[in-house]
């Protein structure tokens, strides 16, 4: 996981490697929440949206991939309580 880079200031990537096969996928980004992106203030961080954006994109690139071609999966995660 990789904050800010590939892209602008405060935007959160992931990037899985599975199998021999690389997922990238951009979880979250200021600019979706109004955030500027200036470099100097952004929306909050929300994990809830990221936790359910990668199940649903996971979901999609583990049924495309060789290893799990044609095989639906269902992606189920917990958040901790803070």
């Amino acid at each position: 996981m990789h904050w800010g880079t590939n892209g602008d200031p405060g935007d959160v990537w992931i990037t899985v490697t599975a199998a021999g096969e690389t997922f990238q996928n951009l979880l979250s980004s200021p600019s979706w929440h109004g955030g500027d992106l200036d470099g100097e203030q952004h929306s909050p961080f929300i994990a809830q949206e990221c936790a359910q954006r990668l199940a649903s994109h996971l979901e999609d690139w583990i049924a495309e991939s060789r290893f799990g071609w044609g095989q639906q999966r269902i992606a189920r995660y917990t958040l901790p309580q803070l």
